[in-house]
């Protein structure tokens, strides 16, 4: 999406988010946690990966 928003040559990108586990949908760094209904997955092996992602494109833009 970000290479997409930066393809039609804005001023400004804004990203809003809600960390909506459940969804799939967040971007703080994370680490694998499990309760009694729910396992909250991680990013693998960097819990920084989306936050490293996004200062890269935020960079080139």
């Amino acid at each position: 999406m970000f290479d997409a928003a930066t393809k039609l040559n804005p001023e400004l990108i804004g990203i809003t988010l809600f960390n909506e586990w459940y969804e799939g949908t967040r971007i703080e760094p994370a680490a694998s946690k499990k309760n009694k209904n729910f396992i909250y997955e991680d990013y693998g092996k960097d819990p920084w990966f989306y936050i490293k992602e996004t200062s890269v494109s935020q960079i080139s833009f």
